[in-house]
């Protein structure tokens, strides 16, 4: 399996719509740390993945970019906003040896 590591820029957005295809058969699994603010955007691909049966694992607390001081915008979304019903969309998170069980 291939876990790509991308950061939800615009160019890696387009890239993750060409490549459905190979996320359908099962051996690509996205992983998206959101790195800016317009996390709609983000949703979008999401949700494309979502009905296309496909999996994204979602880094819920960013380590850079505009949402790593402010990640509710991520949390709001899994929890009661577009990803909530997403079965496809897998809440995921980064640990460093910086990070704190606050996190």
């Amino acid at each position: 399996m291939y876990f790509p590591y991308l950061y939800g820029k615009q160019e890696e957005r387009i890239a993750l719509r060409d490549c459905l295809a190979e996320a359908q058969t099962g051996k690509v699994v996205p992983i998206i740390e959101p790195v800016t603010g317009n996390f709609a955007k983000i949703e979008q691909v999401i949700q494309l993945y979502h009905e296309n049966g496909c999996p994204v694992l979602i880094v819920i607390n960013p380590s850079v970019g505009e949402l790593s001081s402010n990640f509710s915008v991520i949390d709001h979304s899994f929890t009661s906003g577009e990803l909530k019903e997403l079965s496809s969309a897998v809440p995921t998170y980064f640990i460093s040896a910086k990070s704190s069980s606050q996190e």
